[in-house]
């Protein structure tokens, strides 16, 4: 009976369909909100010159060297603030980690959406520790102080010539 007279009353069509579109962006809301809540890092590196000052005491001031550091700068792109713990390179094939050390200008903080930390290391002592000869590529691995782990895209790798 409640067929056929829903079937004949064109008004009551329009009362579901509303119900149905208020229902399906309800589920829409609910997963975006879901989504956006998730923990997601951009993890680039780079290899830039960093001055680095040497003398002998009593000797003459100080000169600026240019020397190659290893910088993984780590992004939070996420909804969701984080505090990056350490940051490490692997090598394929490699089960030992190389750990970063913050830059001197960042300190240990809460990164919210958009804000960035470097981390970085002398690109002379990564060398020395992965040894061998030719081209490395390694992936950096941030780690948050949750102990989530956030895997650096191949395709930002860097190649290191050994």
């Amino acid at each position: 009976m409640i067929l056929v007279v829903l079937a004949t009353d064109s008004t009551s069509w329009i009362a579901i369909l509303i119900s149905v579109l208020a229902l399906i962006g309800t589920l829409g809301n609910f997963g975006y909100t879901l989504w956006r809540g998730r923990r997601r890092v951009r993890i680039r590196t780079s290899v830039v010159e960093d001055p680095i000052l040497i003398g002998r005491a009593g000797g003459p001031a100080p000169e600026p060297r240019p020397s190659l550091v290893y910088r993984c700068t780590v992004t939070n792109t996420g909804y969701i603030g984080l505090e990056i713990g350490r940051v490490a390179l692997f090598s394929p094939g490699g089960n030992v980690g190389i750990e970063l050390k913050l830059s001197p200008e960042e300190q240990p903080r809460k990164l919210d959406q958009g804000e960035k930390q470097k981390w970085e290391k002398d690109l002379d002592e990564i060398k020395g520790m992965l040894g061998g000869e030719g081209t490395v590529e390694v992936i950096a691995v941030a780690a948050d102080t949750t102990g989530k782990r956030y895997v650096q895209k191949e395709k930002d790798a860097l190649s290191i010539n050994l």
